[in-house]
Formats: C-alpha cells, sequence, structure tokens
C-alpha cells in the first residue's frame, strides 16, 4: 500500500537533476547568509574584545595634560564618583622615572592602587606594596630582570613582583608599575622628569559618552579619553554590516528565482505521473499534498544541509578572535 509520503519520494526518481539541484540552491543560500551573518557578528565581538583586552574594564580616563601643570585634585576625584553613571574610580598617578641610574632615559612610571579596575587596565594580578615593583617584558628584558630581583627607580630599590607579558598584535611598552602612595611621594618632592594625575573611571553599560561630556562640563580643560570611542572603526564595521546585509538579500532574491525557475522544471518533469494519479482516482487535495510534501521536503533537506555546512565552515575557517586575556 503507498502512502502519500511514499509516492513523493517515488515521483522524485523521474526529476532527480531537478531535485537536486533545488536542495543545492538552498543549500547555497543558507550557507552563504549564516556565514556572512556569523562574519559580522564575530567581526563586532572582535572589536569590542579587543578594546577590552587593551583598556580592560575602564570606559574613561581623566586628567591634565603635563604641560597645562595641573593636577587632579582629591575633591576632583571624589566629585567624579558621584556623576550619574560611573561605577567604579580609581587613581593613577603618572611619571617618567630613572631607573638603575640611566640618566639619559625617563621611563614611563605609573602608580596604582590595588582594586579591580586598575588590575583590569594594565593586566596584573599582585598587591603592591611600598617596595614592590612590575616591571613591562620590555623594562625586564632591558635591565635584565626576573620576578624576585632588585631594581634601582629613581632614588630607591624595589623588589619586581611580576613582569607583564606582551599582548599579541602589540609592541612591549617601557612601563613600571608602583604603589601609588610611592609616586605620589615623588611628584610632591618634584623629582621625576614629567608628572600627572589621572582617574580610571568606569560606567554603566553605553554611559561612557554622556559621563566624558557631563565631565567635560565641570571642567573644559579637562582631557577627557573615551576608551571604546573608536570611530573609524566603527564607521568601517558598520559599512560591512550595511555591505553584508544588502549582499544577503541578493542573495535571497536571487536564490528565489532559481528556485521558483527550478520548481517549475520539477513539476514540469512529474506532470505526466501527476496526470496518472489524478486519472487513478486521486482528488486535487492528494495531489495538492504530494506536491507540498516534495517542496518541504526538499526546503527541509536545503536548510538541514546549508546549516550543516554553514557550522563546518564556520568552525574550520572563519577567523576567530583571541581571548582577550591571552598573552604571547
Amino acid at each position: 500500500m503507498f502512502t502519500m509520503r511514499n509516492i513523493a519520494l517515488k515521483l522524485f526518481r523521474a526529476a532527480w537533476a531537478n531535485v537536486l539541484t533545488s536542495i543545492s540552491i538552498i543549500t547555497i543560500s543558507i550557507c552563504l547568509v549564516m556565514t556572512m551573518t556569523v562574519y559580522i557578528w564575530n567581526a563586532n565581538s572582535q572589536m569590542k574584545a579587543d578594546i577590552q583586552a587593551l583598556y580592560g574594564e575602564m570606559d574613561l580616563m581623566v586628567g591634565y595634560n603635563p604641560d597645562q601643570q595641573k593636577l587632579l585634585t582629591t575633591n576632583q576625584i571624589e566629585e567624579l564618583s558621584t556623576l550619574a553613571g560611573v561605577t567604579q574610580v580609581s587613581r593613577l598617578s603618572i611619571a617618567h622615572t630613572i631607573v638603575e641610574h640611566e640618566k639619559y632615559t625617563a621611563f614611563y612610571t605609573v602608580g596604582v592602587e590595588n582594586d579591580d579596575l586598575v588590575k583590569s587596565r594594565y593586566h596584573f594580578a599582585v598587591n603592591l606594596g611600598p617596595n614592590d615593583a612590575i616591571l613591562s617584558e620590555n623594562v625586564a628584558r632591558l635591565f635584565n630582570k626576573r620576578v624576585g630581583d632588585s631594581i634601582h627607580i629613581q632614588s630607591k630599590d624595589f623588589i619586581v613582583q611580576e613582569i607583564l607579558p606582551t599582548m599579541k598584535g602589540t609592541d612591549s611598552p617601557n612601563i613600571i608599575l608602583l604603589a601609588n602612595d610611592v609616586v605620589k611621594a615623588w611628584m610632591n618632592n618634584s623629582q621625576p622628569q614629567t608628572a600627572g594625575i589621572f582617574a580610571l573611571i568606569k560606567t554603566d553599560e553605553g554611559r561612557a559618552k554622556a559621563v566624558g561630556a557631563e565631565i567635560k562640563q565641570l571642567d573644559e580643560t579637562l582631557r577627557v579619553d573615551v576608551m571604546s570611542d573608536y570611530d573609524v572603526i566603527k564607521r568601517n564595521l558598520q559599512s560591512l554590516m550595511v555591505f553584508m546585509i544588502v549582499l544577503s538579500v541578493f542573495i535571497l532574491l536571487i536564490s528565489s528565482v532559481l528556485l521558483l525557475s527550478t520548481f517549475q522544471l520539477l513539476f514540469y518533469k512529474i506532470k505526466e505521473q501527476l496526470m496518472i494519479l489524478r486519472a487513478l482516482g486521486a482528488s486535487v487535495k492528494q495531489v495538492g499534498r504530494i506536491v507540498k510534501l516534495q517542496l518541504s521536503l526538499i526546503i527541509s533537506f536545503g536548510v538541514m544541509l546549508g546549516t550543516t555546512l554553514s557550522l563546518v565552515i564556520i568552525k574550520s575557517w572563519l577567523p576567530r578572535g583571541w581571548d582577550r586575556t591571552s598573552f604571547e
């Protein structure tokens, strides 16, 4: 006894080339659209991951340029922490110091607190005491220092507690991290060549620009850096997204036209079989069910194959962003 499903499958034999062509068209269309969608999503995620890998949880950096000869005061920093949308503030003291009596080379030195915000920004893990120092990989290489070694900075010896590895895709900077109180004491004594006090600010999601604008209203001379404000990258990404969306629409339109033509050829091929079924007593409704079942099978196979192929391509060939916490 033949069922509608069996009859629909047997009729495929009369036009197997058209059936395979239809499935192939659907497979390629699904594969292209899914691959481009994942590519856009991956590019957007990669941009956010790269920014966070460079700057951690920090959204804003606020302070005065060294040539302004002004420093952030305690009252100003406390005022920043009370602004709407600000969730965390960390203080920095930035100076250029003499290392190992190298008088002709000043090294970028940052006085940091031991909070999570500044740790995410500079990617260190230990808590710094008054006699501790953290060196970048390049500084450690220049002076042949390892963890546990002593290093002379400005006018005091420090113990190297950690060496910052170089992030992928970047160069190792010449940077030294010390306890904030130590660098501030030097700044008060005017020992470093240039100095400044900055505040790292973490804001609520999407509030960085608004908070930055509010800070500029408080003092127009303040330097406010929005770390996630990569306008050029964002514009290029938006252009890519528009291009991908337009291309996807054209792919779907072309695929629809090709499918329509292929389906017409398919049913033209099995027209005689359908007429025989009608002559044997099949009703119009039964013939319609056979045609719908054939279409459903073709579309289902095409979607499954397209999805599977897309997953294989995405997993094997599409570039994926590196972990924001990974280093060379």
